[in-house]
C-alpha cells in the first residue's frame, strides 16, 4: 500500500508512472478490490481519477475473468 501512495503522490505532482508502477497499480486493484474496506475507497477513487487507463485495463480484465 505504501508504494501505491508514492505512485499516487508522483502523479499528483505531474510525474507519469513507469510500466512497473502501472503493473503495481493493476496488481493493487486486483488484490484489494475483492476485499475492499472503507479506508481503501479514497485510494480506489484516486486511482480511477489519476490512472484511467490502468483502471480501465483492470476493469476489462476483471470482467473477462469473472463473468
Amino acid at each position: 500500500m505504501n508504494n501505491i501512495q508514492k505512485i499516487l503522490e508522483k502523479k499528483r505532482n505531474g510525474i507519469d508512472c513507469t510500466e512497473q508502477e502501472s503493473a503495481e497499480i493493476k496488481g493493487w486493484l486486483t488484490e484489494t478490490v475483492i476485499f475492499l474496506q472503507s479506508d481503501d475507497i479514497p485510494t480506489l477513487n484516486e486511482i480511477q481519477e489519476l490512472f484511467p487507463l490502468e483502471y480501465g485495463e483492470w476493469e476489462e480484465e476483471d470482467e473477462r475473468l469473472n463473468h
